[in-house]
């Protein structure tokens, strides 16, 4: 088995503010109000299961849709971060939104910098309604935020991410990584 089959991302550090020094080559991304999924695939034989950050099986016990068309996209094994979002959230069904991609075709990713790993996400996945991989330059920040901070939307806050940096992943969860910072609307 591979080892990365077995890692945890890391977890944004809480900021009440966005720091007067971020910008280049931080990136934004807007959180949303689910679940932290982790996909994992072994082989083309075994299924497409979503783990929860700490290591419970969300799509048994969350009856989410059938992804098992995710390894006509990435080639197993993979592992893939990102965030599950429910139908009251999504709309119809049950969405996944991409974060990240620790591993895919038995290569490790580990290495690279986010700011790769997120295009190659990107590059592999069809435009297609219950996967999305959103991400926006930092300069959009605050346009960003203020189409979010409404108290009824779904969406949670803000997470920025160093581009240019391998944002590393772990083998426990809750680690947090000071190049990643998650700013949340009050609520």
């Amino acid at each position: 088995m591979h080892p990365e089959l077995q890692l945890y991302p890391s977890q944004p550090m809480r900021i009440y503010a966005v720091p007067p020094d971020l910008g280049s080559p931080w990136i934004v991304q807007i959180k949303k109000n689910g679940h932290r999924a982790i996909v994992r695939c072994a082989s083309y034989d075994r299924p497409v299961c979503i783990y929860s950050r700490h290591g419970g099986l969300l799509t048994a016990a969350k009856r989410t849709t059938d992804w098992s068309w995710l390894k006509d996209v990435f080639v197993p094994p993979f592992v893939l971060d990102g965030e599950l979002v429910g139908p009251r959230q999504a709309g119809l069904g049950h969405s996944l939104h991409l974060w990240d991609m620790i591993l895919h075709d038995g290569e490790s990713m580990l290495a690279w910098p986010y700011l790769q790993r997120k295009m190659a996400i990107t590059e592999m996945s069809p435009v297609s309604a219950g996967l999305s991989c959103e991400t926006y330059p930092f300069e959009r920040w605050q346009e960003l935020w203020d189409s979010i901070t409404d108290p009824d939307g779904p969406d949670e806050g803000l997470v920025f991410k160093r581009g240019d940096v391998a944002i590393p992943w772990h083998p426990r969860p809750n680690v947090e990584d000071a190049m990643m910072l998650k700013l949340r609307k009050k609520g």
